[in-house]
């Protein structure tokens, strides 16, 4: 609770400011995100080299790579009949 109170702003503005959703997408984002403990796997690996702040790490590590894995998700597969003619 904690984290989400301190961060939780940044997770949801960051595909609205980053990728140009709109609000509700980016609420469908926030969810997934913390789904399953998504964002607190993927912060583990966090160890503050180079001098990295954590809110850079946060933003462009850990959500970048979970955005994209959910745009993955949301992607309709386009699917062809077996007895398809493509002549």
């Amino acid at each position: 609770m904690i984290f989400q109170e301190a961060y939780g702003s940044l997770i949801y503005s960051f595909p609205v400011r980053m990728f140009r959703l709109d609000q509700s997408e980016a609420g469908e984002f926030y969810l997934y995100a913390f789904e399953s403990g998504r964002i607190f796997r993927r912060m583990q690996s966090f160890e503050g080299r180079n001098n990295i702040q954590f809110t850079t790490y946060l933003s462009f590590y850990v959500l970048r790579d979970l955005f994209l894995e959910w745009l993955r998700t949301r992607q309709d597969i386009d699917t062809v009949s077996l007895d398809a003619d493509f002549s």
